[in-house]
């Protein structure tokens, strides 16, 4: 099963055309099926397959997250061996980087963060750089978010009492969001021990910082 796995992940690769097949032929949850896989290099090949997913289009992202496969990224990010982990910090990244608004969101309730952070105190400069771009996309769309709460304090008191109700859900739920990912992130440095990373060299890909497609020719 193995080599298959690889020359189809191989095949993703590509550009987004020749993944798109790959996804059309229905790739995706069989994929998801095997990252439940008793075999840790089974895990692995199959998280990297999904990592080049990733790293398309948001549609393609999109694709990933419908079929609950971001959760399970996330969960072996946080508790698999390291090998594991490390490709799925890839594709959880890359997701971060081709992602829209609402899919960055979602990354976030999902413990995206938590997940990215939970590898920082990793020797590896190449993963530890992936990871701290994800962080960095992640954050600012939580920024982002909080702005967008100010903004909307100040259209509900424009509105009036009468739109009052549905301005404080909005505001709370965003609050809730920019706080759940910056304790994420402040959690992390506490537990793992935050270092300075200046000098970090940060694959640029074609567009956009870390949506890599990485082949793998070790059969």
């Amino acid at each position: 099963m193995l080599p298959a796995l690889r020359c189809l992940g191989n095949v993703i690769t590509g550009d987004d055309k020749q993944t798109q097949l790959a996804i059309d032929a229905g790739i995706v949850p069989e994929l998801g099926k095997l990252l439940a896989s008793p075999k840790d290099s089974i895990r692995k090949e199959a998280a990297w397959a999904l990592s080049n997913i990733t790293a398309g289009t948001n549609v393609q992202i999109q694709i990933v997250i419908a079929e609950g496969l971001m959760n399970k990224l996330v969960e072996l990010a946080i508790q698999d061996m390291f090998e594991v982990r490390r490709e799925c910090i890839w594709a959880i990244s890359n997701a971060t980087s081709g992602a829209s608004g609402d899919q960055l969101q979602a990354l976030i309730e999902m413990r995206s963060l938590e997940a990215l952070c939970s590898i920082l105190n990793t020797s590896e400069p190449r993963t530890l750089a992936i990871a701290l771009e994800g962080i960095e996309n992640l954050l600012k769309r939580s920024k982002q978010l909080l702005g967008e709460v100010c903004s909307s304090q100040c259209d509900d008191r424009a509105i009036g009492d009468s739109g009052q109700d549905a301005g404080e859900d909005r505001t709370v739920r965003r609050t809730h969001l920019h706080r759940k990912a910056a304790g994420s992130f402040e959690h992390a440095h506490i537990q793992e021990g935050h270092r300075n990373h200046r000098g970090v060299l940060r694959h640029r890909g074609r567009g956009r910082r870390s949506r890599i497609r990485r082949i793998n020719i070790d059969f």
